[in-house]
């Protein structure tokens, strides 16, 4: 399976491999701090434990650029820019079951009072300032997810919530 990007006529790069995972193709609009572009972005499964993370650049577009993304289930991708196993990772990686499952435990324990706090936050502050506090507390749910929870699901697949079962974080 894979994705054919092409800009303006032009193929810039294909977003794909064999076996199981996610494939991604991003097109982002310009902001005050990045120009507009598209990215192909993927995540391929090689065991329970590891997945891959695979990137094959991004291209900057330009207004009026006509951007065409074709499925095919024929191609492999092109050759990534970047590959990088999550055996890699810097994250925390957490073996022991038993400490996996008390830092999950305080980790989930923690987003709920965070999610928590958002109530107070709301009833109390103008809005402007609660659309800055919900950002801040998804920036730090992101991070815990990703640097905390994730690898411990990655290690551990059997502490994953129900609803994280099969997926690769």
């Amino acid at each position: 399976m894979s994705f054919n990007v092409l800009v303006n006529g032009e193929r810039k790069f294909v977003c794909g491999f064999d076996g199981e995972g996610f494939v991604g193709v991003h097109i982002t609009a310009e902001t005050p701090e990045r120009e507009a572009g598209v990215a192909g972005k993927g995540y391929k499964t090689l065991s329970p434990a590891e997945t891959e993370f695979i990137d094959w650049g991004r291209v900057a577009l330009a207004p009026n650029d006509v951007v065409t993304v074709t499925f095919d289930t024929s191609s492999a991708g092109s050759e990534p820019i970047t590959r990088r196993s999550s055996r890699s990772d810097t994250r925390i990686c957490i073996r022991n079951l038993e400490t996996a499952v008390h830092v999950e435990q305080l980790t989930r324990a923690f987003e709920r009072q965070i999610i928590e706090a958002l109530g107070s936050v709301a009833e109390t502050e103008s809005v402007s300032d609660v659309v800055i506090f919900k950002r801040a507390v998804g920036e730090v749910l992101a991070t815990l997810g990703e640097h905390i929870l994730g690898p411990i699901y990655n290690e551990h697949p059997a502490l994953r919530p129900q609803g994280l079962q099969g997926v690769n974080l």
